[in-house]
């Protein structure tokens, strides 16, 4: 194969491998951001667990809402 010919194709796999890393790059930027627990989310569940009273619980819960 011809000097020129080796060229061409050295380009075509450096295009191909910069494709490539720029597509990986995009799909983990763009990647849905997993919702986290609210705090309202987390005093349910010491509730639940029974970390705190009921009393507690609409206590936090109103200082919450506010």
């Amino acid at each position: 194969m011809s000097t020129s010919l080796w060229f061409i194709l050295l380009i075509i796999l450096m295009f191909g491998y910069l494709i490539a890393v720029l597509y990986i790059i995009i799909r983990e930027v763009r990647k849905p951001a997993e919702p986290g627990k609210t705090p309202a989310d987390l005093r349910k569940e010491c509730f639940a667990k029974g970390d705190i009273t009921m009393e507690e619980f609409e206590k936090g819960r109103d200082a919450l809402l506010k």
